[in-house]
């Protein structure tokens, strides 16, 4: 049986935390437990308490609606809030650990820092990556992923990523930063329901 590394995203996961495995778990976890628990992978209270008061759900992909519309539904000034409370992708642990292990060089980890900050300073918000250049649901929720692209290649599809959207107009760029904020959501709750 495979057995993920360590890896820093679990070590603040909350104690309390229920045992979802699949819908039927999810919709019969203790509610403050589950809000808790979609806090923190949603990184709003708001977005997990609406998730939570909309169960019970018939499938997975009832929740992944449901965690969408609640998503788009909220003011821009919580979606900025959600957007600000994530890491810089520079320090999000899956490059941390590439970096301390070697794998990831002085220079690229370099390189992506100053181009995160320059698409922040110039789109006037922190960059949230395509979730499809993680190149899975465990890399997105920052589990070391049994399979997939070598870091070094996301990092530079990140990179890549990064220079695109710098290009674009604000209006344009906050969309696209929505649009993967919310698929990346779907991909942890695939994390969550279909383990």
């Amino acid at each position: 049986m495979y057995t993920p590394p360590f890896s820093p995203l679990f070590a603040t996961r909350p104690a309390a935390s229920p045992a979802v495995r699949d819908v039927r778990s999810f919709n019969s976890a203790p509610a403050e437990q589950l809000t808790t628990l979609l806090s923190f992978m949603t990184a709003s209270r708001e977005l997990a308490r609406t998730i939570v008061v909309g169960r019970p759900y018939l499938d997975a992909a009832d929740v992944y609606s449901a965690a969408s519309r609640a998503l788009v539904t909220l003011p821009t000034p919580l979606l900025e809030g959600i957007v600000d409370a994530h890491r810089p992708v520079d320090r999000v642990p899956l490059v941390e650990d590439a970096w301390m292990a070697g794998k990831v060089s002085d220079d690229q980890l370099s390189d992506l820092r100053e181009a995160a900050l320059g698409y922040a300073a110039a789109q006037g918000h922190l960059f949230i990556a395509d979730p499809a250049v993680w190149g899975s649901p465990e890399a997105v929720t920052m589990i070391p992923p049994r399979t997939g692209p070598d870091i070094g290649a996301v990092i530079d599809a990140v990179g890549e990523d990064i220079d695109r959207r710098l290009r674009l107009p604000g209006a344009q760029a906050w969309a696209l930063t929505v649009a993967h904020l919310e698929e990346s959501n779907r991909q942890k709750l695939v994390t969550l329901l279909e383990r």
